[in-house]
């Protein structure tokens, strides 16, 4: 049995050892943090990936009231409070040369942009699909949002104006096409616009894959 008083050692009686109330406490308040700490890193959601074959690789990892991140090369670090967060965009960006990728955008009250990217880039048109991760991050970052920042906007998807924005020039573009060579007649394809033309036929699928990905107001059952 245990006998603590405040400014006298105590003796434990079989052992013999002699503590005080200072390092009982000590003690306690070291086992409690130790205990938060394994709790926390337990519960953490954790996230790598680098946006672009010139950017650096960020390190996401999700806590209960903000969102770290760190520079993986070393260097720079933060982290982002989520009742600081004032609206959200997940969108898809297909691609010719590597997997989909889905990049949530965050936008912070003082006016700093964030993305995290789903594919991880190994440098030019080279890609890991890293989704797993990204969506084990992403979800429960959205539902934490929605308890820390009610005020958030969540937007899945192009706005209406983007998308609409997309579908008047790609209109406008073969109108004035459809308009030259009603005018012009053959003379209209030249070399250059007959290599623009190609150039624009290899990424025609892939724009109308992106716009189909990113109509406004789309509700998949799974939109992550």
């Amino acid at each position: 049995m245990f006998q603590i008083k405040a400014d006298k050692l105590c003796r434990t009686g079989a052992f013999g050892i002699s503590v005080s109330l200072p390092q009982v406490l000590l003690f306690i308040q070291r086992r409690l943090y130790n205990r938060e700490m394994t709790i926390q890193n337990r519960n953490s959601v954790k996230h790598n990936a680098k946006l672009g074959a010139f950017a650096h690789e960020l390190a996401w990892t999700l806590e209960e009231d903000r969102l770290l991140w760190r520079n993986s090369a070393g260097g720079a670090s933060g982290a982002i409070a989520l009742s600081d967060i004032i609206a959200v965009q997940i969108v898809i960006e297909p691609s010719l040369f590597g997997p989909m990728q889905r990049i949530c955008r965050l936008r912070t009250s003082s006016g700093a942009r964030w993305a995290i990217a789903s594919a991880h880039s190994l440098g030019a048109f080279r890609r890991e699909d890293r989704t797993a991760s990204w969506r084990a991050l992403v979800g429960p970052l959205l539902r934490q949002i929605a308890h820390e920042a009610p005020q958030a906007r969540v937007r899945r998807g192009l706005s209406p104006l983007a998308f609409w924005s997309c579908i008047a020039g790609l209109v406008a573009l073969v109108a004035g096409l459809a308009a030259a060579y009603a005018v012009l007649g053959d003379k209209v394809f030249t070399a250059r616009l007959a290599l623009g033309l190609a150039l624009v036929g290899v990424g025609l699928p892939n724009l109308i894959a992106w716009l189909r990905a990113n109509r406004p107001g789309r509700t998949e059952k799974d939109p992550l």
